[in-house]
């Protein structure tokens, strides 16, 4: 298949204005796209104490993490989060450790609540724009330390 030299001239000239066109733009293409906090979503920091450790061997306990917003907010940011966590408890530590923070919330009133088996526990607490509320579980508890 031959190539005409006006198509091939053509083609050379498409490929130098794009290489031109991108070295320009700098930042047209972000490579490195935010998905933390903006200026008006806040956080969430889950902490989960007591988790019994068995005097020998391991054991792995798998726990539900669920956060909803509820009633309305204000501001940007997801209205919900639904894990999975699955811990590996050992005499000695529990990997990795039992605690996460939820980044891009929508500020609000949440309810939080972590299970395990027949255990489950449900907190209330209200997030600020730029703010970190804390939900402190205690494995076994129905209690809810919210900070």
């Amino acid at each position: 298949m031959k190539i005409s030299v006006i198509k091939a001239f053509r083609i050379a000239l498409v490929l130098i204005a794009t290489v031109i066109f991108l070295q320009t733009c700098g930042g047209c293409f972000p490579n490195n796209v935010n998905v933390n906090s903006t200026s008006s979503s806040g956080s969430i920091a889950i902490r989960i104490d007591g988790i019994p450790q068995p005097k020998s061997g391991t054991h792995y306990e798998s726990m539900a993490i669920n956060g909803n917003l509820t009633g309305n907010g204000s501001g940007d940011g997801r209205t919900s989060f639904n894990d999975t966590k699955t811990y590996e408890v050992t005499p000695t530590a529990i990997n990795p450790a039992p605690s996460e923070t939820k980044t891009a919330i929508k500020p609000g009133n949440w309810q939080v609540t972590v299970s395990s088996g027949t255990w489950s526990a449900t907190g209330n607490g209200s997030v600020q724009s730029n703010g970190t509320r804390t939900f402190v579980f205690t494995f076994g508890s129905s209690n809810v330390n919210v900070q």
